[in-house]
């Protein structure tokens, strides 16, 4: 099977040659292989994502199925950059953990970011 991948621009990125029974998942290792020494960018398999025809076109996102049963006639596909992809972990700490350092800092040193220091009141307490 050859698909070939455009930018959401309309470029050509290339013309791949699969196996009639690969995956979502193998084709996203190919392109990662293919543009692993891109100047600007590494498109790793978390940071893609390929629409039927173009870039207003449905997303491929069932990894179970193969290819050949998402694809239509034509063997087109558009490539987006989803940019760098956090983990789970990764955002709960940044949204739990800015709250937990930044109270602390401002009851114990108001001086810093007041400028002075008054009693602390019960309920601050």
């Amino acid at each position: 099977m050859e698909l070939k991948i455009i930018s959401r621009t309309g470029k050509e990125l290339g013309t791949f040659h699969l196996p009639e029974k690969a995956r979502l998942g193998d084709l996203r290792q190919k392109f990662h292989e293919k543009c692993k020494y891109h100047i600007v960018k590494q498109y790793t398999p978390d940071r893609q994502r390929f629409c039927l025809k173009n870039a207003a076109g449905p997303a491929l996102s069932d990894e179970s199925l193969t290819l050949l049963s998402l694809l239509s006639d034509e063997r087109t596909l558009c490539f987006k950059d989803l940019g760098y992809q956090l983990s789970w972990r990764m955002v709960y700490v940044i949204e739990y953990g800015g709250p937990l350092i930044i109270a602390p800092l401002l009851y114990y040193f108001p001086e810093k970011f007041y400028g002075s220091s008054s009693p602390k009141t019960l309920v601050q307490q």
